[in-house]
């Protein structure tokens, strides 16, 4: 199977999990995709690269997902595919 075949059932797949999940399992994908941010800003700047897009990302999930008191921030908390 090809690679888009196969990216494209993921993203159905974390769709479907976002869309059915409670309020507190959609807290908890929100504060496990900002830990992968902060992980991957920290491994950046260790690195000497630039961390800017990481840090924005780990930003917008706590001041839209944790701070503003709404979880339709599916696209940010999506696992990576």
């Amino acid at each position: 199977m090809n690679h888009r075949v196969i990216n494209a059932y993921k993203n159905v797949s974390n769709q479907t999990a976002v869309s059915e999940a409670s309020p507190l399992e959609l807290i908890v994908m929100v504060y496990k995709r900002l830990i992968e941010n902060l992980r991957d800003a920290q491994s950046q700047i260790e690195k000497g690269l630039d961390a800017e897009q990481s840090v924005a990302k780990a930003l917008d999930l706590i001041e839209k997902g944790l701070m503003g008191h709404s979880i339709p921030i599916a696209a940010e908390i999506l696992p990576r595919t």
